[in-house]
């Protein structure tokens, strides 16, 4: 998250990393486009998180389409977003990305949302219909983090069955402790499979301490052969993820 001081944070790490940027309701688009611009000047391969809510009007969707062509940026995600009114005339993920696709033929890769325990707000039924209409226009999937690989699975199953044949990549959480995961599981809208790291009921949930680290929620994905990568959703926590991603390499 494009937080005070976070881009002297990214100072101390190798520049070359893949690294997304949220855009959020606290800290406002221009803070994030700001960041995103610092950290692609630092040659880190930067994925802008574009809300579509946020963008209070075509304006500005034409500034930001500017800033990513004009930066060595490959690649944006999409979300909808969690402004509960919309700023502008997009109200949903699809109405901007099919304006970018009409209006400005990005050279960029879009992302786009995917949820394995639907959504808190839209039926199912919205979900399938809204994912239809992007998959023609996108060109990944990036999941809403679960815990239960099982229900990935199944997700990625109907998906699959359904004709969508997008790459699918899984958003995970980092190391964190267990009571900090779960209210920010709460406060995203993650889906039941949070009960599973209360109570040390998952593997992943170890030591005197309650951490959370998602060794084996990683393993299992990767023997269902349908994930194409992990987007680790840091939540700022920058050293601790680098740590466990090169115990991960090591191992």
């Amino acid at each position: 998250m494009p937080t005070d001081g976070i881009v002297e944070e990214f100072e101390k790490l190798p520049s070359g990393h893949p690294v997304a940027v949220t855009m959020s309701t606290t800290f406002g688009l221009s803070r994030t486009m700001d960041v995103v611009e610092a950290l692609d000047s630092q040659g880190f391969e930067v994925l802008p998180h574009v809300a579509a809510r946020m963008i209070p009007d075509r304006e500005t969707l034409a500034d930001i389409h500017d800033q990513l062509e004009q930066s060595s940026i490959s690649s944006v995600f999409i979300p909808g977003g969690d402004a509960e009114t919309p700023a502008g005339p997009f109200e949903s993920s699809y109405g901007l990305i099919r304006e970018l696709n009409d209006d400005f033929a990005p050279s960029y890769d879009i992302g786009i949302s995917g949820y394995p325990e639907g959504h808190e707000f839209l039926s199912d039924e919205t979900l399938r219909e809204s994912m239809h209409k992007k998959e023609q226009l996108a060109d990944y999937i990036v999941s809403h983090i679960c815990f239960t690989p099982s229900t990935i699975a199944e997700w990625c199953d109907s998906l699959r069955q359904s004709g969508i044949d997008l790459p699918i990549y899984c958003c995970v959480p980092t190391v964190m402790p267990v009571s900090k995961l779960q209210n920010i599981s709460d406060m995203i809208g993650v889906g039941k499979s949070a009960n599973s790291i209360s109570g040390n009921s998952t593997p992943d949930v170890s030591g005197s301490d309650s951490t959370y680290r998602p060794t084996e929620l990683l393993d299992e994905l990767e023997t269902t052969g349908q994930i194409s990568g992990f987007h680790i959703s840091t939540f700022n926590r920058l050293s601790t993820t680098r740590e466990f991603h090169q115990s991960q390499i090591a191992r």
